[in-house]
């Protein structure tokens, strides 16, 4: 017991404070020092709290409800509690529970135990001279989410920064104290980043209870804040606007850095830019949402459960799918090689994914509807790109033909499967279930945009340029809302604003606004 003791003087962890009367003070460092000899010359576990009692500091252990102050010595740190908070608890980040008399052993127990930061204390039921002693290695600013009412306990932690002043991170960060040398670090809430800590999304800003559309300030990586327009109202709020158009008075047939960086004004037509899309698509599981109005007043919906766009180096590659909607479906189309266009493929088939080759924790059975282009996302963790187990397999180049199934290709920032076909009915090995194969592609889903100086769609012909727009463009479109502002009807073919199962090729709408929103 003899090192124990003298462990607990030079870990710098001894718990001093005392009560006189209604007055509260800090314990003398001189005191301290006494103290310690008498700590030194212990031997038995009964032996500390004998010093305690002959040294008269037992009341010590008890003055601890009025705050706490470290004092620093030579070799010695001592160590105070906050004051008592009634009916409430931490729970996880247990190190130990154990039975004590009193609240002061239970002091004792967290200021000998090296890692405890705070205490639960509470009555063990049937037996009154016994009490719950519950010491964590955390504390009600690291666990707020585990901080809950309990009316049978009492919490109480070691004091910090964060105890004298709370809210000195502000209403969006947790203040997360350093127990070594009395500092703080500001730990932005869940659903908030950068520094300071701004919403990720319109979506956080609209749960902060900020109900009215207009242009805020998100940052959903923690890199440079964006100023984005926020939709509030639309289908339950919470949307951040990437694309509007509703007068024509801003020309988007423009060149490739022009939809790279953004263009126009949030409060009337305007592209937020390729960047910052790829930014509000990598940061959390998005949804898309694409709002139409022709000329006539009738309008028209259509949602993507799944949206996520590349970066620049990936050519802004698209990855999309889960339509539902009244506008119809013009953006996952799948046609199939050298029939009519616009046949489309149903089917849908189950695979398992096993463990050993996507590192996922457990076996999951996804399902697979052609008609999406799209399996259900697989969640992290995923530690590097997937595709690198694959043999012959380019990761970039997903359009040409090639010979494995059921591809897993990882962007940056979303994982999902993928499925090629080949015409030469290749069983599928690697761990998947087997199945016959067909020549399909994709129409949208997996394709890069282009814009009239960038040509990478999937067409011999420059889409782009044939079209008047800017889009994710294959063979060539089925939606071209970055194209022409012409007004409604038109003679030029699919060169407008259009959506094809809404008004057509020959028809460009009044109004079209994209947006996301955390799919949760």
């Amino acid at each position: 017991m003899k090192k124990a003791c003298e462990l607990l003087i030079t870990r710098n962890v001894a718990a001093m404070a005392f009560e006189k009367g209604p007055q509260n003070k800090e314990t003398d460092t001189a005191d301290i020092f006494k103290l310690s000899k008498h700590f030194s010359n212990c031997r038995q576990p009964n032996h500390i709290h004998s010093v305690f009692r002959k040294t008269n500091i037992i009341s010590l252990l008890c003055a601890v409800a009025y705050g706490i102050n470290r004092i620093s010595g030579p070799n010695l740190k001592a160590v105070n509690f906050a004051g008592k908070i009634k009916r409430q608890k931490l729970n996880g980040s247990l190190i130990r529970d154990i039975e004590v008399d009193s609240e002061s052993s239970c002091q004792f127990e967290c200021v000998y135990e090296e890692r405890c930061q705070s205490y639960n204390f509470g009555n063990v039921k049937g037996d009154s001279n016994k009490f719950k002693c519950q010491l964590s290695d955390s504390d009600r600013f690291a666990g707020f989410a585990n901080f809950i009412e309990d009316k049978d306990f009492i919490y109480r932690g070691i004091k910090s920064a964060c105890e004298e002043d709370s809210f000195r991170c502000g209403d969006h960060s947790i203040c997360v104290p350093n127990y070594q040398d009395d500092s703080i670090r500001c730990q932005c809430k869940h659903g908030f980043t950068g520094k300071p800590c701004e919403p990720k999304s319109c979506s956080q800003l609209f749960q902060d209870g900020f109900n009215s559309s207009g242009v805020y300030t998100i940052n959903p990586d923690g890199g440079k804040p964006i100023q984005v327009l926020c939709d509030m109202i639309t289908d339950g709020g919470g949307w951040t606007v990437f694309q509007k158009r509703l007068d024509g008075s801003v020309d988007f047939y423009l060149k490739w850095e022009s939809y790279k960086n953004g263009f126009g004004d949030l409060s009337g037509e305007f592209w937020l830019g390729n960047d910052n899309l790829h930014r509000l698509t990598a940061a959390d599981h998005v949804m898309l949402r694409v709002d139409l109005e022709d000329f006539e007043g009738n309008i028209t919906y259509a949602e993507y459960t799944d949206f996520g766009v590349a970066d620049e180096a990936d050519k802004y590659r698209l990855l999309i799918g889960g339509y539902k909607g009244t506008a119809g479906d013009s953006m996952t189309k799948l046609i199939s090689k050298g029939t009519n266009r616009e046949r489309l493929i149903t089917s849908s088939l189950n695979f398992v994914c096993k463990e050993k080759h996507f590192q996922i924790k457990q076996r999951k059975t996804y399902s697979f509807d052609f008609y999406f282009g799209i399996c259900q996302r697989i969640k992290p963790p995923i530690s590097r790109i997937c595709t690198s187990r694959f043999k012959n397999f380019n990761p970039r180049v997903l359009e040409q033909k090639i010979t494995i199934a059921f591809i897993l290709y990882c962007f940056q920032f979303n994982y999902a499967l993928i499925v090629a076909f080949t015409t030469n009915n290749r069983q599928v090995s690697h761990g998947f279930v087997k199945t016959s194969l067909h020549e399909i592609s994709f129409h949208f889903s997996n394709m890069r945009f282009s814009t009239n100086d960038q040509d990478n769609d999937g067409d011999n012909r420059h889409c782009s340029q044939l079209y008047k727009g800017a889009w994710w463009y294959q063979n060539c479109h089925n939606s071209n809302l970055n194209g022409l502002y012409l007004n409604g009807s038109h003679k030029s073919y699919a060169d407008g604003v259009n959506w094809l199962h809404f008004r057509g090729h020959y028809y460009s709408l009044k109004r079209t606004e994209m947006k996301v929103r955390t799919n949760a």
